[in-house]
């Protein structure tokens, strides 16, 4: 299965350009930062809204969130953060 979406499955050009334009303002961004981390930049994708219903124990705060992955995150490294959080400042406690 996985082999058959790797080969056969191919997202529209649009998207793909889109996604190595992101791509390469990270890479720059991390490049571009004094105290290089062993990675270039790290990322997590936080489900918010979908899941609330069906999976209301993952609805954690920005608090309980950044707690919980700060050992996993360096200070001061890029974060890319993937979500469908539609709060734009939910997210300030990372910056």
């Amino acid at each position: 299965y996985r082999q058959k979406c790797r080969d056969h499955l191919r997202l529209p050009d649009e998207i793909m350009c889109a996604a190595a334009q992101v791509l390469e303002a990270l890479t720059d961004r991390a490049n571009a930062r004094e105290n290089d981390t062993a990675e270039l930049y790290d990322s997590m994708h936080v489900r918010r809204g979908d899941f609330k219903q069906q999976y209301s124990w993952t609805q954690l705060t920005a608090e309980e969130l950044y707690s919980s992955s700060e050992v996993e995150f360096g200070e001061g490294s890029t974060l890319y953060i993937s979500t469908a959080e539609r709060d734009k400042g939910f997210f300030d406690l990372f910056k």
